[in-house]
């Protein structure tokens, strides 16, 4: 139930502007929605959680099931220049029936990593102490203001392959130009209303 606002209240492509939460949350349903067993949870979840703590942020999220793969996008630094959008992707492996919690940060910050983990732990919807484990994976760097499209585009490609993404964010590596592809993928999966192929990463 998201609406979009005109394709030209959301995007600015120009000196690298990033994408607003509205149009983050449509990007990340919309990848839920191409995959089993898979929720998006809302952009403002997160704050939520570190502002005013798990009994407000718990109403912001939906129905789900104990074995579904959640999508949860983070933001941090407030409203200061240092704000930014990270990634967290929540699965439940048939292996050790464990909760597993992949992070994605396209500025691979420990010290942010550290203190995201530390706040989901003081909820509960991430326990250690339940065997829970925490997976920082090592993300290609974003090229100027595109922390949110690489956020969308992250999830995409950790559902998208056998080893959360990994192999695929060293070739993103290999794109001189992938800030502002990255903003044209995702553009493209807006305007569209499904994901559009990643074929670009591969290919260029």
């Amino acid at each position: 139930n998201i609406t979009l606002h005109p394709a030209t209240d959301l995007w600015t492509l120009e000196h690298g502007q990033d994408l607003n939460d509205n149009c983050l949350d449509a990007a990340l349903a919309l990848i839920a929605d191409a995959h089993d067993n898979t929720v998006a949870i809302t952009s403002h979840f997160s704050t939520q959680l570190r502002t005013r703590g798990w009994t407000q942020a718990k109403t912001l999220l939906p129905k789900y099931n104990p074995t579904d793969t959640l999508i949860i996008p983070v933001h941090t630094g407030g409203n200061t220049t240092a704000r930014h959008w990270s990634l967290l992707i929540r699965k439940k492996t048939m292996e050790d029936g464990r909760y597993h919690f992949f992070y994605y940060d396209s500025l691979n910050s420990r010290q942010r990593a550290k203190v995201i983990e530390t706040i989901l732990e003081a909820s509960q919807l991430y326990a250690s102490s339940r065997g829970d484990r925490w997976h920082n994976i090592q993300c290609c760097p974003q090229q100027g203001r595109t922390c949110g499209p690489v956020t969308a585009l992250n999830a995409a490609l950790a559902l998208d392959s056998t080893d959360h993404g990994a192999s695929r964010q060293l070739a993103l590596r290999g794109i001189p130009n992938r800030g502002k592809i990255t903003h044209a993928w995702l553009k493209t999966c807006i305007n569209s209303k499904s994901i559009a192929p990643l074929r670009w990463i591969e290919e260029e």
